[in-house]
């Protein structure tokens, strides 16, 4: 499958304390960077919608950088890709198509 492939940045001032809808409509997600907070160990949740089913769920250590490569087609968000959980983090790049 090929697609262009685009990205968006996010943070806790986005949505309501960086909850909310990070990609609206279909999409599927191939890569997430993801810039963690200095206090405690962080967790991303994204679900397919406020209400859908989870899409994925990670942890991350204090004060890192880190990236997760999302192989094949990628994770599919049939309603939109919704930032359930965004705890410790000072920023995400979703890329997605």
């Amino acid at each position: 499958m090929s697609s262009d492939v685009k990205a968006v940045y996010w943070t806790s001032s986005n949505g309501s304390s960086g909850v909310g809808t990070v990609i609206g409509g279909r999409n599927r997600i191939k890569g997430i960077h993801v810039h963690t907070a200095g206090s405690n160990n962080s967790v991303l949740e994204i679900k397919d919608g406020s209400g859908g089913s989870q899409v994925i769920k990670a942890d991350f250590q204090k004060t890192d950088n880190d990236s997760i490569y999302v192989p094949g087609d990628g994770l599919l968000c049939v309603n939109e890709a919704y930032v359930s959980v965004f705890t410790n983090i000072d920023s995400i790049t979703v890329f997605y198509a």
